[in-house]
């Protein structure tokens, strides 16, 4: 995939207070996440983003449901974002244009973009009072590592008739 006309990261939100960290050992919600917009006007232009959540005392609600094999549920915990206090909450975002070369080369491209992309994050959480957040975001990365989003985009480019390979 070839990248292009790459426009400066804009910081979108940028809110941390570090006097709820110690609130966050009790109870917390951590989420990140990228997201992608595609412009309808224009098909080659493509906007990603980074949001992440760091929210002290939430009010949780946890849901436990069985599996069909024995011994085995799922446990879904659900939270609404205004009921805690915010430890950290960040949200970043990058546009360009893009033109398709094939799946390969696409993947590897949107791979290294990616990279660099979310580079901008680890430099954040590189800084003093962000230890917590750093452990928490490794632990999210292992588990939706930068691999699976480059697919996901080329799923939802395929989706949206915007990717031919």
């Amino acid at each position: 995939m070839k990248i292009f006309n790459i426009k400066p990261i804009e910081v979108n939100e940028y809110v941390f207070n570090q006097e709820y960290l110690s609130d966050g050992e009790s109870g917390s919600l951590y989420q990140s996440s990228f997201d992608y917009e595609f412009s309808i006007d224009l098909t080659d232009t493509f906007i990603i983003i980074f949001d992440l959540r760091y929210i002290a005392e939430n009010n949780f609600k946890d849901t436990i449901s069985p599996l069909d094999s024995r011994n085995e549920f799922t446990v879904e915990v659900q939270s609404e974002f205004g009921d805690g206090k915010v430890i950290l909450a960040y949200n970043y975002s990058c546009q360009f244009n893009f033109k398709n070369e094939g799946f390969d080369a696409d993947v590897l491209s949107l791979y290294q973009f990616l990279t660099e992309f979310y580079a901008h994050m680890t430099s954040i959480l590189e800084q003093d009072g962000f230890e917590k957040v750093k452990e928490k975001e490794r632990e999210m990365r292992k588990n939706h590592p930068l691999e699976e989003t480059v697919l996901e985009i080329i799923d939802n480019l395929r989706a949206n008739k915007m990717y031919e390979f």
